[in-house]
């Protein structure tokens, strides 16, 4: 199970960036871990997330 999250989401990053040449954005969650996120949230409180294993 734990490969085929990796594999899925390893699909998503690589086709979002094929169109958009980023990672992909979500809205900032304040109750989330602050490690899967890539920056600073925008104006709209869009930010860049990246999923990462829990360790």
């Amino acid at each position: 199970m734990k490969n085929e999250m990796k594999n899925c989401f390893d699909k998503i990053i690589r086709e979002w960036q094929d169109c958009n040449n980023s990672l992909p954005k979500s809205l900032w969650i304040e109750e989330a871990e602050a490690f899967i996120y890539e920056g600073e949230p925008d104006i709209e409180g869009y930010v860049f997330w990246k999923p990462l294993e829990k360790i």
